[in-house]
């Protein structure tokens, strides 16, 4: 199992620390620049929830019954 904790930089390393202390846990730190959304990433999402609230959405069950008449090969 991965846990991933979202915490103060000010606590961090005691967390860390503490963590570590135990046989039975490994630690490594990431840096959130490792997760942070480009620009164009940020805006394709905006277009999207902006599509969503514009009522421009599918339902999964059509969205299923598309991907099954182009790619029966895959069901």
């Amino acid at each position: 199992m991965r846990l991933i904790l979202d915490i103060q930089d000010s606590k961090s390393a005691f967390i860390m620390e503490l963590l570590s202390s135990f046989s039975f846990v490994k630690t490594k730190k990431v840096s959130e620049a490792n997760y942070a959304l480009t620009q164009e990433q940020k805006d394709a999402i905006d277009v999207g929830i902006e599509q969503l609230k514009d009522g421009n959405s599918h339902s999964h069950e059509d969205v299923m019954n598309e991907t099954k008449k182009r790619f029966p090969q895959l069901f």
